[in-house]
């Protein structure tokens, strides 16, 4: 993804946040999901799906999560199809976004931009450098980190490596 795209996903999400009034952690997804028109609905995936965390179905306005994925999992489910829908991704041949929760390769690039929105949605720079700022022992802290912002410490992890703030 070239740096121009990736500055047009970071100020989605910043508009997002900021038409939302959210200035501080924890990014409530469900809301936004919500107030864009959007409803959640929670499944089981069918027995062949068991790795897919979520998809979009933009005919019906309806994110679909997995039940039995983590908390941390499913609201970065949310974010990631919540990119595809604000990014206006095109669905595939069944008018759907799927959201995989296993690396099998090469991910296309809507995956990506999906990926990195929810990034930016979740965990965007300016509120984690303040929460750094108010405290700084969160820095080396990744998991306390993620607690507050609601998300896996795999994810915080990653973010701040791409951040270039993680300190040990």
């Amino acid at each position: 993804m070239d740096k121009a795209r990736m500055l047009d996903i970071e100020k989605a999400a910043s508009n997002i946040l900021k038409n939302n009034e959210i200035v501080k952690p924890f990014v409530n997804v469900f809301q936004i999901a919500r107030d864009a028109g959007l409803s959640i609905e929670y499944r089981k995936m069918p027995q062949g799906d068991k790795d897919v965390s979520g998809f979009l179905d933009s005919s019906t306005g309806t994110i679909y999560v997995n039940v039995e994925n983590s908390i941390a999992r499913r609201t970065f489910t949310i974010a990631h199809e919540l990119g595809h829908f604000f990014l206006k991704h095109q669905p595939d041949e069944y008018g759907l976004l799927r959201r995989n929760n296993t690396y099998t390769g090469i991910k296309e690039q809507k995956e990506k931009e999906a990926d990195y929105f929810a990034a930016n949605l979740l965990m965007p720079e300016e509120m984690i450098k303040n929460e750094i700022r108010l405290y700084p022992f969160l820095q080396s802290s990744p998991e306390l980190l993620a607690s507050k912002f609601g998300v896996s410490t795999v994810a915080m992890e990653y973010r701040l490596l791409n951040l270039n703030l993680l300190s040990r």
